[in-house]
């Protein structure tokens, strides 16, 4: 088959790796992918964004299977467009998608079907949401509708808050929602299915805050790691029976089924309870770089199953090896906010371990086909071994071989005695 993959990120590195060791791939193309990549598949310079010129590109190339990773080309309805045309694409519909694309739709929608999830405000209007925070439990969450590079913000007072507000609705997202704060372990759990049927991945424990000891601004992740130890077998039935499976079957109900994968942020409670977060209609980048490379199937098998419908005829679960892997972003400048960027990258030819995958996230190459940084989460560079605590000690000793102006990166990742973080 021929196969074209969407997006740039370390997520499609880890994906296109993957399936380029598939019989099924005959030529992957990727759009529009990054230097890594270009090892594995064809990178084709066409913008996330020009999704007509995506669609012209997969007509031409006669592609077989489209797959769609980046989110926000699936938030701007990559899928719709390639349905329209009668091309094969494995990707959530915009409608299906705004599950994860708006945070207003899902926690309306988690709400009426009583999934568990953390108390809310949507407000559309500055001074209503103001008003809303005058008499607000500190702290709190205040969050953009639709997916933005940073669009969550941990406020610890009103005037933290009221400015955040202010901020959102000068710019073009005209609507917020106000989230309580709770404390608890963030997991993420993310499933394939092709509307009906649902195969589960392995559970993550991602870091979203860019700073030791969990502080810092909130990011989309600066790290994780697999297996972790706080899922049971009780915990598990109640997240696939309160809220993944009730999540499908009601999006099903409503005409808009969901194909593709769907990545679940979770928020595990002291007292073992468990809410849903948000979603994200893709997996998470560092979510990606861990449990990829552990799948032991033919995932582009999965997925071209997944596509026509037909998982339950083939797949009842995807298997993953027992390995342990630990994933650190590598970080330039002071991510979220002012990355440093054109960073010339050396030491990446010190890697020479087996056991490590330095994948490829906010990097390119310059008019001297150097590696240099062109955002905030230039690298993620992850081990594997048969324990976490053999995996993250490899990791940390190999870390600095990577060198770069600007380059920072958490060193508590897995380390497991650090604070909760929301």
């Amino acid at each position: 088959m021929k196969i074209l993959v969407i997006g740039k990120s370390a997520r499609e590195h880890a994906f296109v790796q993957k399936i380029a060791k598939s019989p099924l791939a005959k030529e992957i193309f990727c759009i529009p992918g990054n230097p890594a990549i270009a090892q594995f598949a064809t990178c084709v310079n066409i913008a996330l964004d020009d999704l007509n010129a995506i669609v012209e590109f997969a007509k031409e190339k006669e592609i077989n299977l489209t797959i769609a990773m980046d989110e926000y080309s699936i938030q701007n309805g990559i899928s719709n467009i390639f349905h329209q045309q009668g091309l094969k694409i494995f990707a959530p519909t915009m409608e299906a998608a705004q599950i994860a694309t708006s945070r207003a739709f899902a926690k309306k929608f988690l709400y009426k079907q009583k999934i568990p999830t953390p108390k809310y405000g949507v407000f559309d209007k500055e001074t209503s949401a103001i008003e809303y925070l005058q008499k607000a439990t500190y702290p709190l969450i205040i969050k953009y509708d639709y997916l933005a590079h940073q669009d969550s913000f941990l406020c610890k007072n009103f005037v933290q808050a009221k400015k955040i507000i202010a901020e959102v609705f000068q710019e073009v997202q005209k609507k917020v929602i106000i989230e309580e704060f709770i404390e608890g372990e963030q997991i993420t759990f993310s499933i394939l299915t092709d509307g009906y049927n649902v195969l589960p991945l392995p559970y993550v424990r991602e870091y979203k805050r860019n700073s030791d000891g969990n502080g810092g601004a909130i990011t989309k992740g600066v790290g994780a790691y697999t297996p972790t130890s706080k899922i049971t077998l009780e915990i598990e039935t109640f997240i696939a029976q309160e809220i993944i499976f009730p999540l499908i079957d009601a999006l099903k109900e409503i005409g808009t089924e969901y194909e593709g994968f769907l990545s679940t942020n979770l928020l595990l409670l002291p007292n073992g309870n468990v809410k849903a977060i948000e979603f994200l209609p893709t997996l998470s980048i560092p979510e990606a770089t861990c449990i990829i490379q552990l799948i032991e199937d033919d995932l582009l098998d999965v997925i071209y199953a997944a596509s026509e419908g037909a998982l339950e005829d083939g797949y009842q679960n995807i298997y993953t090896s027992d390995d342990a892997i630990v994933s650190v972003g590598i970080l330039s400048g002071n991510y979220p906010t002012n990355p440093k960027i054109e960073s010339i990258v050396e030491g990446i030819e010190n890697l020479d371990d087996d056991n490590l995958e330095l994948y490829y996230n906010d990097v390119g190459m310059n008019s001297y086909y150097e590696i240099s940084t062109n955002g905030g989460r230039a690298f993620f560079l992850t081990s594997r071994a048969s324990t976490i605590n053999k995996a993250r000690e490899n990791l940390y000793e190999n870390i600095d071989f990577i060198n770069f102006a600007g380059k920072n990166y958490r060193k508590d990742i897995a380390k497991f005695n650090i604070s909760k973080e929301y």
